[in-house]
């Protein structure tokens, strides 16, 4: 055990417990994969990846598996106020699971909550 080891590095498979919280428009891939490669974990922002670098999401999650095999996260931002919003956040946390994201970091815009449906595959996946 180093000293190092918390219930975040052991449940997220991380050498540091150190995230690299989703930034709107700055977590690029790059960034992203960096902080993974360097022992935290990089959160993806989707709404950064799609809008502001230009790649699909699927597309994006697949790049920064090319820069590093380590884990990363995604940050599920869950606006109520919008059923537009909340259906591709939807999307996206799927396509998230199954590009191998296991790592969930959520937020909710608005007071009261809202859920996003995980599947069945999620049943691995660390959530904050």
């Amino acid at each position: 055990m180093t000293g190092l080891e918390t219930a975040l590095t052991r449940d997220a498979g991380i050498a540091v417990p150190l995230i690299g919280g989703a930034m709107f428009p700055c977590s690029n891939p790059e960034l992203v994969a960096a902080v993974s490669q360097a022992g935290g974990i990089g959160i993806v922002q989707p709404l950064s990846m799609v809008y502001v670098h230009g790649h699909e999401l699927r597309e994006g999650l697949r790049l920064i598996r090319r820069l590093t095999p380590r884990p990363i996260g995604m940050n599920v931002l869950i606006e109520q106020s919008s059923r537009l919003y909340l259906e591709r956040m939807q999307r996206w946390v799927d396509v998230a699971i199954e590009e191998g994201v296991r790592f969930l970091s959520r937020r909710w815009a608005s007071p009261g909550g809202s859920s996003i449906a995980l599947p069945r595959s999620a049943a691995s996946c660390t959530t904050t």
